[in-house]
């Protein structure tokens, strides 16, 4: 006897995912559960047709019998324009994108404030919450997006794992979907650590600042790590602060975020700058995969530049190796390199160093682009010279490793004298853990 299984259209894996969230919001997993003083009670639909049906598209009077409470109407002329047939005549998209514009309404509940971006993944805008009053963040999204369901399951699993959200992640406050896009609520933030950067520090952080936001990110990770989550895209963008509260420093962007395995699920992580060497040549994610992104970043924050910034993937990982030179022979073997970034031809092309590897790998010669230095010719000791920058250095150092497992982790990292204490790399009494963010610069003695 035979059977048939029928394909499965991305459509229909799309619908279970979204069945599978709304079960899970409705245990409360994701959902802001703080009561804020003077919270608006709403209005019921029939009070709102009542009093205010002249705020109302034709569109709109039918829409809002599906909403318990309303708490929030568009003010946007453009808006009140929409026809009782919005949705066929893609009155609110544009492709795939949902048409955000100020002074209009989310769900009933959210008015935006300003547009603050728009990326291929939606269109994120500032918004105030019409039952908190609170300011919040809100992204719709793309219709072809869908890493929004693993990002919002992650996001509800962590809040259910940290419902006081003490562990420095970005909490997700409401998740739902309002005319065909679905959309997630999450805390406001003025601006991530790479426009920080960019708009205050083009030429790097001060090392005690870095301290203090580097301590307050690992706490994120070993939290993560502590629940076998891999972060999977850690850069300057996700990461994201507050600058009338300094002490406020987030990680964001869980779009990329997965459970540690113990083989390659075969899904690309991390951007191309940030990636670690085993992302590379198919080697499983895990704790030290965020580490190597950590490192990245820190040194992005100290130099104001990105720090391994490659001209595509090849000359990325070429980039690696002339600043930690060849990998050593247990990559190779635990790693599935399949010759693409070495060769083993007898004759070796410019730019190219022989190493004898002995009995696992005879005579690699590691491949690199034309402009690039030979392995090794650009260590990373050259990078940090000056004195105050000899413990930042040495961090560095334990980092770079290309095998995962030589890397420091980000529990280790906390205790290291870098991170530990503004002491012992200023010879200055200060406590990162309590001591504010943007510390005064400290002059050291002669």
């Amino acid at each position: 006897m035979s059977c048939s299984m029928t394909a499965r259209e991305p459509a229909d894996l799309r619908e279970d995912s979204f069945k599978r969230i709304v079960r899970k919001r409705a245990q409360n997993h994701c959902v802001d559960q703080t009561v804020y003083p003077n919270e608006n009670p709403g209005l019921s639909p029939s009070s709102i047709f009542n009093g205010y049906s002249h705020l109302l598209s034709p569109f709109e009077k039918i829409e809002v019998k599906k909403y318990g409470k309303i708490y929030a109407l568009s003010m946007n002329p453009e808006t009140l324009k929409a026809p009782e047939n919005a949705i066929e005549k893609d009155f609110f998209e544009m492709g795939s994108i949902y048409k955000m514009k100020k002074d209009e309404h989310i769900g009933y509940r959210y008015t935006i404030d300003k547009v603050i971006g728009q990326g291929c993944y939606g269109v994120v805008g500032e918004a105030t919450d019409g039952k908190t009053k609170q300011k919040v963040a809100i992204r719709m999204v793309s219709k072809l997006a869908p890493r929004i369901y693993r990002e919002t399951e992650m996001i509800m699993y962590i809040s259910s794992i940290d419902p006081d959200h003490t562990f420095d992640c970005v909490r997700m406050l409401d998740y739902n979907v309002f005319r065909g896009f679905h959309y997630v609520v999450t805390d406001l933030f003025d601006t991530s650590v790479k426009k920080y950067i960019k708009e205050h520090h083009p030429n790097g952080i001060a090392l005690e600042n870095v301290a203090a936001m580097g301590r307050k990110i690992l706490k994120g990770l070993v939290f993560l790590h502590e629940h076998n989550i891999v972060h999977g895209d850690l850069k300057p963008e996700n990461i994201m602060l507050n600058l009338a509260n300094p002490n406020d420093v987030k990680l964001g962007d869980f779009g990329l975020s997965r459970f540690a395995k113990p083989y390659h699920d075969h899904v690309q992580c991390q951007s191309m700058f940030y990636r670690a060497p085993e992302a590379f040549v198919r080697g499983r994610y895990n704790g030290a995969t965020d580490m190597w992104s950590f490192g990245c970043t820190v040194a992005e924050m100290v130099s104001g530049k990105i720090f391994l910034a490659g001209d595509n993937c090849d000359d990325q990982f070429y980039l690696m190796q002339e600043v930690i030179n060849i990998p050593p022979p247990v990559f190779f073997d635990t790693f599935y390199t399949n010759y693409y970034f070495f060769s083993t031809l007898k004759e070796a092309p410019k730019h190219i160093v022989i190493t004898d590897h002995g009995p696992i790998v005879s005579f690699i010669y590691t491949k690199a682009a034309d402009h690039r230095k030979i392995p090794g010719a650009t260590p990373i000791g050259s990078f940090f010279t000056k004195t105050e920058q000899k413990p930042f250095n040495n961090f560095i150092l334990k980092v770079f490793k290309w095998m995962p497992a030589s890397r420091i982790t980000a529990k280790q990292a906390l205790d290291h004298p870098f991170f530990y204490s503004l002491s012992a790399c200023f010879n200055q009494q200060m406590s990162l853990a309590d001591g504010p963010l943007f510390a005064p610069k400290v002059k050291r003695a002669a």
